[in-house]
């Protein structure tokens, strides 16, 4: 907040407070802060260093309300696995919190996926229900692949609430098949996204687009040596 060209605020969170408590094979209990596992965005890919763009998709809030954190319990794992195919769960419950940097919002959900080792695919749903203020339901839907054959990785999600729904598709595309990852070429990666939201009913505070929104996002990644990756994009929304 100085007076001069750069000006910019401080923002401190708190990713993770939590203990993990292997109970058996098939579940984990999970105890404390985490990241609410609503679809896969917000759980996997929200740190800056794993997300491909600087904006969050138009319908990350939803799910994610209020703050998209969890404090509460988890309970997750496999239900079964086979050699070709695997099915995972997630269910969790989060109590309201207004402590400062510990906020969250009283809400329950789970989600089950499985996943396709061999053609390195997974799809999966989820559900929540938002337990205070003004109490909706949400669902979702995701899926992820990444070919063997192509450095190629393609993700989706669409989601529905009360609110509003949407939809994001993103790939991103390593140009190393010919040349290796090594290679000044093979470094270089090119990314797209394209998104829409439509707005269902107006309501305060749902941190959801005003209007039915459409959004394209182009960028590149440069992997350099020792995990140092160089990131640019451009976007360009329309309401």
């Amino acid at each position: 907040n100085g007076t001069g060209p750069y000006e910019g605020r401080f923002f401190p969170t708190l990713e993770y407070a939590q203990v993990d408590f292997n109970a058996a094979d098939w579940l984990t209990v999970v105890a404390g802060r985490f990241l609410t596992p609503f679809n896969i965005y917000n759980e996997r890919f929200t740190p800056i260093w794993i997300g491909n763009f600087q904006d969050a998709p138009l319908i990350y809030p939803i799910g994610t309300r209020t703050t998209g954190y969890s404090d509460g319990l988890m309970a997750r794992g496999l239900i079964f696995s086979r050699r070709n195919f695997q099915l995972n769960y997630t269910a969790y419950f989060s109590a309201l919190s207004t402590i400062t940097h510990l906020e969250s919002g009283r809400a329950a959900g789970a989600r089950t996926g499985v996943f396709f080792p061999k053609g390195r695919f997974e799809l999966g749903v989820a559900y929540q229900r938002l337990l205070q203020d003004e109490r909706m339901n949400s669902v979702g839907a995701y899926l992820s692949w990444q070919p063997n054959s192509v450095p190629l990785t393609v993700r989706s999600e669409c989601a529905h609430s009360p609110r509003g729904q949407g939809y994001w598709l993103e790939g991103a595309y390593r140009f190393s098949r010919y040349t290796g990852t090594d290679s000044i070429l093979g470094r270089l990666q090119a990314l797209a996204r394209v998104q829409q939201f439509f707005r269902l009913e107006h309501g305060a505070g749902d941190f959801l687009p005003l209007t039915d929104t459409q959004r394209v996002d182009f960028g590149w990644n440069y992997y350099l040596p020792h995990e140092i990756r160089l990131n640019a994009t451009y976007g360009r929304q329309f309401s």
